[in-house]
Order: C-alpha cells, then structure tokens, then sequence
C-alpha cells in the first residue's frame, strides 16, 4: 500500500563504493520531491549529503531512506539520525522495512521493531566481518591471499592527463595508465566522467 505523505518528500540512498550504483533503492517510484545520495561506507561518520537534506528539511517534511542499512552503521548512529529528523517536526520512512517514524507522536512498537531490525543488521555485519577476517586468514596461511584490489586514484589520472595535454611531448593515454598502475579502460572511464563533471575538456 502506497503510503501519503505531507510537505517536501526527500529521499536519501546510500552505496558503499563507487563501483555500485542506485539501482536498487528506485526512490523516484516513492515520488520523492528530491533525492540525497552518496557513495560513502556505511562506517563512514562524515555523510556531506545527509548533511545537506537535514539543514533543508521543514515541519512537515518526510524523508524516505530505501532500508535501515542504508541511513545508519549501527543502532546509537540510527537513533540519533532518526531523532534529528524527528527534532525539527519532520517524519522518516523506511520503505523496505514498512517502518514510518511521525515527528507528532512516537509508535512504540515501531520503536521496537526498529531497535530489534538495526541490531540484527548490526548483529549480521559483524558476522560477515567475522567470516571475512577467516577467510583471509587461511589464504594466508595457504599463501593465496593478495591483499584487496587496489582503488583508482582519478585525481591522479586526472592530473596525468592534465601533464598529456600541457607538455609539448605529451603522453599518450596508454602511457598515462601505466603512469597510475591502472588499465586503460579505467582511463577512459574517468575520462568520461571527468568531462561531465567538467574538469577537462
């Protein structure tokens, strides 16, 4: 059942890496008015774009976050997030869970289920961190394990590509992804999105 709401509706989604995208968490089908996103770990206490959407939200306002692992890293940071919104009169809604926090009247139960979904959420992550520490542990101890893959650094591709366009011998775009350890692939992705962005042209 679609739910009504009143005043602004914002959306805020969240992804771990800038490898994943949005896909799942369809915040416009919810008919939110504007949508927050990031792309930050959920460990991450410096959230630019959940800072942005509270400073604008009124009494009256909803915020619609997709899933409780999406807002929060664990049940303290959950509540608190969940009472800044409540504190200045407007309303959150977790779609996936169906949990609806109003900023006029607390629902117990809802309380209730919400402490009881964030601390197996938590309760799981900690278990996932727990089967991951093992499973290195015993490709070291099989001599299998090479460590993470390595992130890309689009500032220094960036910059790489700045010295091409400068110099007057220049590099090649080849020449510019063995400059940064990367494949040249990742240097036309970032290519792409550095003119979107429009840091080069």
């Amino acid at each position: 059942m679609k739910r009504e709401y009143k005043g602004m509706i914002f959306g805020y989604r969240r992804v771990s890496s800038v490898e994943q995208n949005y896909a799942r968490q369809d915040l416009e089908s919810l008919g939110v008015n504007q949508v927050f996103e990031e792309k930050v770990s959920g460990v991450a206490a410096d959230r630019p774009q959940w800072n942005r959407l509270t400073n604008m939200i009124r009494v009256g306002d909803t915020v619609i976050v997709w899933s409780i692992d999406r807002l929060a890293r664990n049940l303290i940071d959950l509540k608190a997030k969940v009472d800044l919104v409540r504190s200045k009169g407007a309303s959150v809604c977790f779609h996936k869970e169906n949990l609806m926090f109003n900023a006029e009247a607390s629902d117990p139960m809802s309380e209730l289920q919400l402490n009881i979904i964030a601390s197996f959420a938590e309760f799981e992550r900690s278990l996932i961190r727990q089967r991951q520490a093992e499973g290195i542990a015993k490709a070291k101890a099989a001599g299998k394990y090479r460590g993470p893959p390595k992130r890309r650094d689009d500032a220094k591709i960036i910059k790489a590509l700045g010295m091409r366009q400068t110099s007057g011998e220049g590099f090649t775009r080849s020449e510019v992804a063995k400059l940064c350890g990367v494949g040249e692939a990742t240097v036309y992705r970032v290519i792409a999105e550095a003119r979107k962005r429009g840091e080069i042209l």
